[in-house]
């Protein structure tokens, strides 16, 4: 008994920085959603014609290190947050799709010659729990095909992601 809470007490620490195995399980980061937000989604007033606006965004972020960074209009913010409330599906951990196609812009570079051109395409975030919502924590860049049956990520399907479903019991 005693060996099997050691092996327990161990296993949870260091989880923090794993991914949740589910969507919209809590996270231990509260500014989780507010850098996905500041990484992701564009200013309200956001010129996307404009070379030096796209510049001056990517540089302000700190984030030309990264080879390809994912942006989204203000006016669909609500879009990317449905993913993780209904308007997604659970692929696998906490990672939802979209249902439906989204615009995108995806920027390669960190000094801008043209101007990003918007796409549309399905999008993959990772679902957490912030406060009393669940939201896009991380944006997943290759979206993500699941063969198994869709199940809608949502916080409202508390029973789906029970340890009955799964049927887990520990025996002390």
């Amino acid at each position: 008994v005693i060996l099997l809470i050691a092996v327990m007490c161990s296993c949870a620490v260091g989880d923090e920085d794993l991914h949740n195995g589910h969507p919209c399980q809590p996270t231990n980061k509260p500014q989780a959603f507010k850098k996905f937000e500041k990484n992701h989604i564009l200013p309200e007033n956001f010129d996307t014609n404009s070379k030096s606006e796209w510049e001056s965004h990517i540089q302000s972020l700190d984030r030309c290190g990264k080879p390809t960074q994912t942006f989204f209009e203000h006016s669909n913010r609500d879009l990317v947050v449905k993913i993780c409330n209904g308007n997604g599906w659970n692929q696998q951990d906490n990672l939802c799709t979209s249902k439906i196609t989204l615009p995108v812009y995806v920027v390669k570079v960190c000094r801008v010659k043209t101007t990003p051109r918007k796409t549309e395409q399905n999008v993959t975030v990772a679902c957490d729990k912030v406060g009393n919502r669940c939201l896009p924590v991380h944006y997943e860049p290759k979206p993500q095909t699941n063969k198994q049956p869709k199940v809608t990520c949502s916080p409202a399907a508390p029973d789906y992601w029970s340890d009955k479903q799964f049927n887990i019991s520990i025996w002390i």
